[in-house]
């Protein structure tokens, strides 16, 4: 009988991962887009109450446009060539934001901001007053010239209260006692204020007066770019984005070299072990070595010479087939000339008698003496080799 079939944790994790992939999928193919979220002002937004026209709009007409993620106090543009837009903004700046801005504007800045709660951003700008005022209504100019080109009327709430005498503002659209659009100087810098950001959204801005509304509020292309916050309407940058600019790319480098690192280590390490190679006991060179260690702990160089002497002697008593008992004067001359050695055998067999009866016999002499005996029985043995064959 087959045996029955489990569920394992991969095969989990794959009908999880498959179905995340296809809801997410579903949820953006099903949703509508009113379920998506609104920001109003915002230059991504395309619903009526978006500013994704206005934005398009200024860029077909040649002006330099781009966005901002950044808070005021973290913007860094030049404020004598920047136009900040602010429209409609949704989130209250802190304390160092509004500082920056108004540095921005003693710079040299300019700033067309539209909608309520600007007070957030300039405590001079008017606070509405009044549920009349936040309905839109036709405003008429208030002094000719280039603020108003083009737009002799525009469809705006207003502030419903007056304006103070020692406001830097003066009333572009609307009176002093209840303004729709201001203009004002700050040091070098310049602002324009609209009571509501209607003539630059996407339902609005096709209305007559509009987009010179917002040309002449923006100024001339050419010269300045018009940096359109969206900071203040939900959208920062991304996390990889912001870790960009911070050393922590590098850390992750380097976190990423030691993990090579220790993965190449693991590898190695992995792999099958090769065995050290272990001399035998019963190896030559062992033998020799622990026999020259105990010659040089006696100090008895001499039974060192005297035992290689030896194995030399018997070697050339069988290659010169002479009896054991054959004196040295008498192998050194018999195997002197039957092996063709010549006179050198008998200097080296006394050389090495005189030493192995030495007990103080330096260390030196008995290495000289045993060398010279190896060298004889090499030679006597080439000599057998080649009579053989």
């Amino acid at each position: 009988m087959p045996a029955s079939w489990r569920s394992s944790d991969l095969t989990v994790l794959a009908v999880a991962a498959a179905g995340t992939v296809l809801l997410t999928t579903a949820s953006f193919v099903v949703a509508p887009p009113d379920a998506l979220p609104r920001n109003d002002g915002s230059s991504y937004a395309p619903h009526q109450n978006g500013a994704r026209a206005a934005y398009l709009l200024l860029q077909q007409l040649g002006y330099s446009v781009d966005r901002s993620f950044e808070p005021l106090a973290a913007l860094r543009r030049d404020p004598e060539t920047t136009t900040l837009v602010i429209a409609q903004p949704s989130a209250r700046p802190s304390d160092q934001d509004a500082r920056a801005l108004r540095s921005f504007l003693n710079r040299g800045g300019r700033l067309l901001i539209a909608g309520a709660e600007t007070t957030w951003f300039l405590p001079e700008l008017p606070t509405r007053i009044g549920t009349r005022a936040l309905h839109p209504r036709k405003q008429h100019a208030a002094l000719p010239g280039v603020l108003t080109a083009g737009a002799p009327e525009v469809e705006l709430p207003s502030a419903g209260a007056k304006l103070p005498v020692e406001s830097p503002f003066i009333p572009v659209y609307g009176t002093y006692d209840d303004p729709a659009v201001l203009a004002g100087r700050f040091d070098k810098g310049h602002v324009m204020w609209w009571a509501g950001a209607g003539p630059l959204m996407n339902g609005g801005i096709a209305d007559p007066g509009h987009v010179e509304l917002l040309i002449n509020s923006i100024g001339p292309a050419g010269g300045r770019t018009v940096v359109w916050d969206e900071f203040y309407h939900g959208h920062t940058r991304s996390l990889w984005s912001y870790l960009s600019g911070t050393p922590i790319p590098f850390a992750l480098l380097q976190l990423a070299g030691i993990a090579g690192l220790a993965l190449f280590t693991f590898t190695r390490r992995s792999k099958p072990v090769r065995a050290l190679v272990t001399e035998p006991r019963t190896s030559p060179l062992e033998f020799i070595d622990t026999m020259g260690g105990l010659y040089e702990r006696a100090r008895a160089a001499n039974a060192a010479v005297a035992t290689v002497r030896n194995r030399v002697r018997r070697q050339l008593l069988d290659a010169a087939g002479l009896p054991s008992s054959t004196p040295d004067d008498q192998l050194a001359r018999v195997a002197g000339e039957r092996l063709s050695l010549g006179p050198d055998v008998s200097t080296v067999m006394k050389r090495a008698h005189d030493a192995s009866m030495d007990s103080a016999v330096p260390t030196s002499e008995a290495l000289a003496v045993v060398a010279d005996l190896q060298m004889l029985a090499t030679k006597a043995q080439a000599v057998q080799r080649q009579r053989k064959n």
